[in-house]
């Protein structure tokens, strides 16, 4: 069985809405949805992400 990261493709598999490049590392800690929108804590550099779903 074959291992897809990020926005590959394999047949039988859906590739993710977001991602975020080969290099990055995000470590969510929590989330929430509001308005259409998801909200993610992110540990690394403290951020708020904010994804238009």
């Amino acid at each position: 069985m074959a291992i897809i990261e990020g926005d590959e493709e394999q047949e039988g598999m859906v590739s993710p809405l977001f991602t975020f490049g080969d290099e990055a590392t995000v470590a969510p800690s929590g989330m929430d949805y509001y308005d259409s929108k998801l909200y993610v804590a992110a540990l690394r550099e403290s951020a708020l992400l904010e994804f238009d779903l």
